[in-house]
C-alpha cells in the first residue's frame, strides 16, 4: 500500500502506528529539486536513507551466509 501527496514548504504528514507511536515528516525546504525533510520520530525508529538501509540488509546477509558456511563441515 502506498501513499503520494503533496505537500509544501512548512507543511507536513503524521504517521501514527497502532501502538500510538507518532513520525511527523516535515517538508522544511524545496531547492534545484531537492527537498529537505525534517523527521520527528521516537527514538526506538530507525531512520535511514533507503541507500543505507540497503548497505546494512546486504551487511547482515553476508554476515548469515558467513556464519552459515562456518558452521558448516567440510567433507573429507
Amino acid at each position: 500500500m502506498g501513499l503520494v501527496l503533496t505537500r509544501q514548504t512548512e507543511q507536513s504528514v503524521v504517521m501514527t502506528t497502532m501502538d500510538g507511536m507518532r513520525v511527523t515528516v516535515k517538508v522544511v525546504g524545496v531547492h534545484n529539486g531537492n527537498v529537505r525533510l525534517h523527521i520527528d520520530a521516537p527514538s526506538s525508529v530507525d531512520i535511514n536513507r533507503s541507500e543505507v538501509e540497503e548497505a546494512i540488509a546486504r551487511q547482515r546477509r553476508e554476515v548469515v551466509s558467513g556464519a552459515a558456511a562456518a558452521t558448516t563441515t567440510p567433507p573429507m
